[in-house]
């Protein structure tokens, strides 16, 4: 951050009139910088008194670049919420804006969306709903749609009487033509998660720009999954994250069949089993981020993994920990960490490698671009612990401060 704009920083009170005149200076100086401010709006106080404390904070403490974004929490009154903004409207392009549960009446939920839809730069919302009642819900995914220049939406909700809501919410997303980015995190309820799920998620394929995807611990099965990816084959996903779901090897033959150029594909906590890598391949050379943990893939799938290494040319990030994984992944292993030349994080914890770990192993990392490895509780001996760190305390990766281990 240039230092003329530290320099402008008030130092008295902002309450007295000289202060409230360095602080417009302050902010007229920066109202060119898109990429500085992070407001957020927690006390029950009047924020403007803070305002002068949070930006001296953010210009010495906070490297840019940072999004645009306001936090609107409860214990704000919906004036205060509401000056705040115009306020920053009036210096600052508000690109994203976090609403956490506000404990509005309906009434006010009306006034506060429709300043926040008012705002023409806004490119980021997070919403966090799940436990505000439906007739506040109903407001927001009724006028969802007014954000219309929306890339990037995260949202946590709980369709507690899905009959309608979840309908509702569905046209809202797909209306959102711009939207490349989705986090969607629904609360399962007994006996509602589906169709209400499916009612929200099939209509996302008509987000026709749609990148990233979350969906995860939303107990999705196979059946489920192969229904949504046929309503999203016209979506040009490159990263999808279904942590924590119920699918099986069945599920990645059809999502790979639908979409075999995944960037990042986070699967973790899944029970693929396997042979679950097998059905993977089609999407090993576009792979920059793969996340295994918890899969069940034991070293026969990890053997599976380096069979093909050679075509991972792009994989930057391996995440295979929790995996029963034993000494005889071992030979897998060092392939993977040989032929995997963009390879640069690897996290191998939680298996049962023990005497895997050895001087053949050693050399692999010397030779690899590592910057982080995690071999922790992999029942390995003292004396192995001990040679690991001799070996990483002579690599100039980690004398320099390039590379961090954990064993």
């Amino acid at each position: 951050m240039p230092k003329r704009h530290c320099a402008l920083l008030p130092t008295e009170p902002a309450g007295t009139a000289e202060s409230r005149c360095h602080l417009r200076e302050l902010l007229e100086n920066l109202k060119e910088e898109p990429e500085l401010v992070r407001m957020v709006l927690a006390s029950a106080a009047p924020w403007w008194t803070q305002v002068c404390k949070w930006l001296r904070t953010i210009l010495c403490d906070v490297r840019p670049p940072l999004v645009n974004t306001i936090c609107l929490k409860r214990g704000v009154t919906l004036t205060e919420k509401r000056r705040g903004i115009g306020r920053l409207a009036k210096y600052f392009s508000i690109t994203g804006i976090r609403l956490n549960d506000l404990g509005f009446h309906a009434g006010e939920a009306k006034q506060l969306c429709a300043q926040i839809w008012a705002c023409e730069t806004l490119t980021s919302l997070n919403l966090d709903m799940c436990n505000i009642p439906n007739s506040m819900a109903h407001i927001v995914f009724r006028d969802l749609p007014s954000a219309r220049k929306l890339k990037r939406l995260t949202l946590l909700c709980s369709l507690k009487t899905p009959e309608g809501l979840d309908r509702l919410l569905g046209a809202s997303l797909g209306a959102l033509s711009s939207l490349q980015k989705l986090n969607v995190r629904i609360v399962p309820q007994e006996g509602s998660r589906m169709p209400a799920l499916k009612n929200v998620l099939r209509r996302i394929g008509a987000c026709h720009n749609m990148e990233a995807l979350t969906l995860s611990s939303m107990q999705i099965k196979d059946d489920d999954l192969l229904e949504l990816m046929q309503a999203w084959v016209h979506m040009r996903l490159s990263r999808l994250n279904l942590t924590g779901n119920c699918l099986s090897k069945v599920s990645i033959q059809h999502l790979v069949n639908s979409h075999s150029k995944f960037s990042e594909l986070y699967l973790s906590g899944n029970p693929l089993g396997s042979l679950g890598p097998e059905y993977l391949k089609p999407t090993f050379p576009s792979l920059r981020i793969l996340s295994l943990n918890s899969t069940n893939i034991g070293a026969q799938g990890l053997s599976v993994l380096a069979q093909d290494a050679h075509r991972l040319l792009n994989l930057e990030h391996l995440k295979i920990s929790n995996n029963r994984i034993n000494r005889e992944g071992g030979p897998a292993i060092v392939q993977l960490l040989t032929e995997c030349n963009a390879l640069k994080r690897v996290n191998l914890s939680s298996n049962s490698l023990g005497s895997a770990v050895d001087v053949q192993m050693h050399s692999a990392i010397a030779c690899t671009k590592l910057c982080f490895i995690n071999l922790r509780h992999n029942n390995l001996s003292s004396q192995q612990v001990d040679d690991f760190i001799d070996f990483a305390c002579n690599l100039l990766r980690v004398q320099t401060g390039e590379m961090e281990y954990w064993i």
